[in-house]
């Protein structure tokens, strides 16, 4: 399998809910970068998207671009309420058949404005 087509694989695992082959796409030292996190173990990985997974409702993928071992998807992620569906761009970098890098990019202030304390709580 090419890159396209493995960062394919690895996304229909994630709206499937299947974590065990999302997890077999992974390289165990994959690097993941997004707005909230930085992680650098597949399983650390795997643990976050089964969080954001609870939370989906649908991912439409809008284009994906490959360049080598190089794929970017991007996609609108529609969350169940009161979060709001974003546009995300994702870059992935595949080596030896797995996903050593990932980087995710959307505008995070709604889900940092929903995640925030009320006024007043203390954490």
């Amino acid at each position: 399998m090419d890159a396209r087509e493995i960062v394919i694989e690895f996304e229909a695992a994630w709206q499937r809910g299947d974590y065990a082959t999302v997890r077999r796409w992974l390289a165990d030292d994959v690097i993941f970068t997004g707005p909230f996190e930085t992680l650098r173990t597949a399983d650390a990985y795997v643990a976050s998207l089964a969080r954001a997974g609870e939370r989906l409702e649908r991912m439409e993928i809008r284009k994906i671009f490959a360049d080598g071992d190089d794929v970017a998807v991007f996609c609108d992620l529609a969350m169940k309420a009161p979060l709001p569906t974003s546009f995300v761009a994702r870059w992935y970098t595949v080596e030896g058949g797995k996903i050593r890098q990932a980087r995710v990019v959307f505008d995070a202030r709604p889900f940092a404005a929903i995640a925030a304390p009320s006024p007043g709580v203390r954490s």
